[in-house]
Parts: structure tokens; C-alpha cells; sequence
């Protein structure tokens, strides 16, 4: 894959490697010893997944639906009564797009942001679904 950037106004071609785009993406990492608290930090930052160290070596990569599932299972623990509002879950500023906006601002909206979606609601503020940095 390549992309075409404009370098001192001639146009520049990138060839757009694994090594390329983990230079400009690089992966945040922890060691074996380090908390899960500090996992999570790294996790609200941007980055979809962190790479456990040992020796030089790596041992584990935690992703946030990893860490999702098992938060999950430690709250069923703790209190099955326990509401998303008692918790305070997820944030009050809701980004999203309209049926009628272009697809781009939803892409915009993730990159600026650093969020993996988007809902999509109708002219009347109505969920219709999600737009994801998958899509």
C-alpha cells in the first residue's frame, strides 16, 4: 500500500509498511510488575491495546475489550444491583453524526478525538446505528 504526500512541493511517494506505520503508531508498553490501574491509563489515551515486556520480550498484549470483559466480571462480583449512572460509565459529551452528514466527519470525529465509533442518529435524535474505525 502506498500514499502520495507532498514533500518541499514535489509530491512523495510513501510506501506504507508494517515497519512504516508502526513508526508513526507506536505501541505503548508495561511490565509483568506494573498495575492494571496503569494498563487502563494507557488504554483511556488513545491506544487500543498495550504490550506486556519481560526481558526484552513480549509476553502479552492486553486489549481494551480484553480489559472490557474482565472489568465486567468484576463488577457482577461487586454488585449485580450496580446501574451504568451509579458507576458514572462512559462520557456525559456525546460525539456523534447524523444520517445526513458526509461519512468523513464520523471518520474525522474518531481520528481527532482518538475513539474507535460514532453513533449515527436520525433528524429527530433517534439512534439508528454506529460508524467504526472498522467500517
Amino acid at each position: 500500500v502506498a500514499g502520495l504526500e507532498k514533500k518541499g512541493g514535489a509530491d512523495h511517494m510513501t510506501v506504507w509498511t508494517p515497519e512504516y506505520i508502526a513508526r508513526i503508531n507506536p505501541l505503548k508498553t508495561v511490565s509483568e510488575a506494573d498495575s492494571i490501574l496503569d494498563v487502563c491509563r494507557l488504554l483511556t489515551k488513545g491506544n487500543r491495546r498495550v504490550v506486556v515486556i519481560s526481558e526484552n520480550q513480549v509476553v502479552r498484549v492486553i486489549s481494551q475489550s480484553w480489559v472490557t470483559r474482565h472489568i465486567g466480571d468484576v463488577v457482577n462480583k461487586l454488585s449485580t444491583k450496580a446501574t451504568v449512572k451509579d458507576l458514572g460509565i462512559g462520557p456525559k459529551d456525546v460525539m456523534g453524526v447524523q444520517t445526513t452528514d458526509p461519512v468523513f466527519k464520523a471518520f474525522e470525529l474518531m481520528d481527532k478525538h482518538k475513539i474507535a465509533g460514532v453513533p449515527v442518529v436520525n433528524t429527530d435524535d433517534v439512534l439508528v446505528g454506529q460508524v467504526t474505525s472498522k467500517d
